[in-house]
């Protein structure tokens, strides 16, 4: 269990911005006020709620499915690659649900996935990832609160994994692991 909580491939210190960078963006978009209108015990139980599936998806996809992907030979790109991508095809079953609307979680997550990979190497700690991951999602569910009068700060989460994912793509020669 040590190598799953317990990263000991760490990439450059400069992509700790991105841990700030996830949490000031839940700290911003969270909708306070529609938390308020629904009082303590439901933003409590959101909140809890959020952190434990945090915790169970983070614990298969970047947890159990980083070691899986290494201890099989793939190289780190694709062990976050293909992370990634099983983690945003399991969301695919929504579409059951949604309907083809479930299409663009997909995709929404799978670069959220790729985020909270990114926050699991470069603080090389499992439960980082798990808390930006359940913390992320009940800022985004808190904007949903009211699906008649969604939160427009909801909008920003797209911006700021957009603009996390093309710095990566930008500065990606300067991802591989830090010199030990």
């Amino acid at each position: 269990w040590q190598q799953i909580f317990v990263n000991r491939v760490p990439l450059r210190r400069w992509v700790a911005w991105i841990v700030v960078a996830i949490f000031l963006t839940t700290v911003a978009i969270t909708n306070y006020s529609g938390l308020g209108e629904k009082g303590l015990a439901f933003a409590l139980l959101l909140l809890v709620a959020t952190l434990m599936v945090g915790f169970g998806e983070e614990l298969l996809f970047r947890g159990i499915g980083v070691q899986a992907f290494r201890n099989g030979g793939f190289s780190e790109f694709k062990v976050g690659l293909w992370t990634t991508v099983l983690f945003g095809l399991a969301h695919g079953t929504n579409i059951f649900t949604a309907g083809p609307s479930a299409l663009i979680q997909v995709v929404a997550t799978t670069a959220t996935g790729f985020v909270f990979y990114l926050v699991l190497r470069s603080t090389g700690a499992l439960v980082m990832a798990m808390a930006a991951h359940g913390l992320w999602d009940f800022s985004v569910l808190s904007t949903q609160i009211n699906p008649e009068n969604p939160s427009p700060l909801a909008n920003v989460t797209a911006v700021v994994l957009v603009l996390i994912l093309l710095t990566v793509l930008v500065l990606r020669k300067r991802l591989s692991p830090a010199p030990s």
